[in-house]
């Protein structure tokens, strides 16, 4: 087999991809972004979110979650989708990844499937754990926010785990638990 041929059959790299860029000129580039933009929604929020276009940067990514994790609003029958979910928040980390927008998002994340589950009964291990794990990561964050901040941050953490004791799973013990480890002072623990 020659050379040529093996160089075929590998899988291109962003190694590969960049070597061609830097072949082209810039409106030929201005040209692939548009293409590529125009390819696809997932492409164009990213532009949007990375070149701070658009009044919120986090609705395209907010949408995405609502759908994924309320999948039966407006007559629509499907499954719910954690994985497009959490793929809305790391596309977002990708795009810009600002610590107050990855908050938002992942309060958003919870506060969405908590409404799902409490107006549909749903519940399922996997469904808590990716809430829990999302309540968590934020939870970690709240040393590293303001204190206006912080007090919104926390009251929608309380609500979230008052919501959970309609649920069960133990999720509202747990969620109780991270709150208490976090901030032990709170009266609301």
């Amino acid at each position: 087999m020659t050379t040529q041929a093996k160089k075929i059959k590998t899988k291109p790299t962003w190694v590969d991809v960049k070597e061609k860029l830097a072949d082209i000129d810039r409106a030929g580039l201005i040209q692939l972004i548009a293409d590529m933009y125009a390819a696809d929604k997932i492409n164009q929020s990213f532009l949007h979110t990375r070149l701070y276009l658009g009044d919120d940067p986090l609705d395209a990514y907010k949408k995405r979650i609502h759908k994924a994790l309320f999948p039966n609003v407006m007559g629509r029958n499907s499954d719910v989708k954690i994985s497009d979910a959490k793929k809305a928040i790391s596309e977002y980390q990708k795009a810009i990844g600002l610590p107050g927008g990855m908050l938002e998002l992942r309060l958003f994340f919870c506060e969405v499937a908590m409404d799902f589950s409490r107006e549909y009964g749903y519940a399922e291990d996997g469904f808590f754990n990716a809430v829990y794990l999302q309540f968590k990561k934020v939870v970690e964050t709240l040393g590293k926010i303001s204190g206006d901040q912080m007090e919104d941050t926390l009251d929608r953490l309380y609500d979230l785990r008052n919501m959970a004791s309609n649920v069960g799973y133990g999720l509202e013990v747990e969620m109780g638990d991270l709150l208490a480890e976090a901030n032990p002072d709170d009266g609301r623990n």
